[in-house]
């Protein structure tokens, strides 16, 4: 999240029309957001994140009161994504999106687009498909839609997935409905939901559905080889179902960037992962109606096949497989 958090405040910082500008309020603003990034890559104390609050109330404040509508915005775009991000509350997150984007509603500001985004991302965390759609119309109703050129990245943790940048292009097309679809698709996959219908036949001929795993608890992991994150993760993944499988915990891997062979020689190398593995291609529909196309993603499914945990890592793992196995089945 401290990359999704980097990412999108640099994506605001260069992007904002009055970006160059040297009036005392934008350059207030370039402050504080510098602010945020560093903020974003370590502990905070409960003073810091104070100064920060006072800091963008008062610049909130101070440029509604000179008319610096862009600026105003781009203050209370940052006071969600520091909720969202450095205290992990997309419900407040999302409300001061939404009411930020009230307080404006009729404008024509482009930046109003960032508030869109953030609330429909925070809506994905929380697993909110219907409030998400509801954004989606009211971005498709307002001034702001589908404006001049408009630069955004929505960026899961590792690395940038989805980047942006388009010159003006039929409606249908909007970059930043592209960018909500993505968040749909994330929450609807969100802990506390079902798994999509899927079959997928792995590299041996196998197939597993739905259906097939009910009655164990199931990691199914879509990775990407080559990736450091998930080669950090691995270890606990093969420390999981040595220590589980007896009880019935199963991983199924997907490899979204190798062939049958290319799975093979990759596994032979790493002693210790010996569970199913599905060609991505053959999985396609699955990983698009998950959102999680090129990256890597994870989700714990439990004996009904509801979706109990997403990406999890390291000692999370362990514990709540663990817990789900304890359940009476």
């Amino acid at each position: 999240m401290k990359a999704l958090f980097a990412v999108a405040m640099s994506a605001a910082i260069l992007t904002a029309p009055w970006a160059g500008a040297t009036d005392e309020l934008g350059t207030r603003l370039r402050e504080v957001q510098s602010r945020l990034l560093a903020m974003g890559d370590r502990v905070i104390s409960e003073e810091q994140w104070s100064a920060l609050m006072r800091d963008l109330a008062d610049l909130v404040g101070r440029a509604r009161a000179a008319g610096a509508d862009g600026i105003a915005v781009e203050a209370i775009a940052a006071q969600a994504r520091a909720w969202g991000d450095l205290r992990r509350a997309p419900a407040q997150a999302a409300a001061l999106a939404r009411a930020g984007r009230a307080e404006f509603a009729g404008h024509n500001r482009p930046e109003l687009r960032q508030l869109y985004l953030i609330e429909a991302e925070m809506l994905a965390r929380l697993g909110d498909a219907d409030g998400i759609r509801r954004v989606m119309s009211a971005y498709k109703a307002s001034p702001v839609y589908d404006p001049p050129p408009f630069a955004y990245t929505a960026t899961p943790d590792p690395k940038p997935v989805v980047a942006m940048v388009r010159p003006r292009a039929p409606q249908t097309e909007s970059p930043v409905l592209l960018a909500m679809q993505k968040y749909l698709e994330q929450a609807l996959a969100a802990p506390g939901g079902r798994m999509p219908d899927f079959l997928l036949v792995d590299i041996d001929g196998l197939r597993y559905s739905n259906g097939s795993i009910q009655g164990r608890v199931v990691l199914l992991d879509f990775w990407v080889a080559g990736s450091v994150p998930w080669e950090r993760e691995l270890p606990m993944r093969i420390r999981a179902r040595e220590k589980f499988a007896a009880q019935g915990f199963e991983i199924l891997g997907v490899c979204q960037n190798l062939d049958a062979d290319g799975i093979r020689a990759h596994v032979a190398a790493r002693p210790g992962m010996t569970w199913p593995q599905v060609e991505g291609r053959t999985a396609r529909d699955l990983i698009v109606r998950l959102g999680i196309p090129g990256e890597n993603a994870s989700f714990l499914l439990d004996r009904q096949g509801r979706i109990r945990g997403r990406n999890l890592q390291g000692a999370e793992l362990i514990e709540a497989v663990a817990r789900i196995l304890a359940e009476s089945p």
